[in-house]
């Protein structure tokens, strides 16, 4: 696997990407059925397998048995991470971008500040304050409640 990017995402993007890799999904399973069934032996009239015994692969595609990762299948921990994020995201998608974008005018927070509050939606001062202690960022207590009331009109 090939790293192709890296930044901190919040668990709504990770959901969303995760569900549209599941939704994939069907057009897999009926590729891999077409293999399985491809690969029946023909039987003849007499009982035994004919010298067509195997059915051809379609040129360019590799049972499923061959591929490492199939396409629109989830792994084991993709799908813990998905029900994870089904679990504690607490905003849609939409509403996420927007807080985010409002977060982002503030000056001061790194884009891994932004993400973390955006997972979490603090309830109080303290709980952000706490998250700006991780990275030893102080702002000023104008710029901590004028977070908060932002935080406060996306938290359900």
């Amino acid at each position: 696997m090939k790293l192709i990017e890296e930044r901190p995402v919040t668990l709504v993007e990770v959901k969303t990407l995760l569900e549209k890799r599941k939704k994939d999904a069907p057009k897999t399973k009926k590729l891999e059925e077409k293999i399985k069934e491809a690969a029946v032996p023909a039987i003849t009239a007499t009982g035994e397998a004919g010298p067509s015994a195997m059915a051809a692969v379609p040129e360019g595609e590799k049972p499923a048995e061959e591929k490492k990762e199939v396409p629109g299948e989830l792994s084991y921990e993709q799908q813990n991470t998905l029900d994870y994020a089904d679990k504690f995201a607490k905003i849609t998608p939409k509403e996420a971008d927007e807080l985010e974008k409002k977060l982002r005018e503030i000056s001061g927070l790194t884009e891994k500040q932004v993400v973390s509050i955006v997972n979490v939606l603090p309830k109080k001062e303290d709980e952000l304050k706490a998250i700006l202690a991780k990275d030893k960022l102080e702002l000023d207590e104008e710029q901590i409640k004028t977070v908060a009331k932002i935080i406060k009109e996306y938290r359900k």
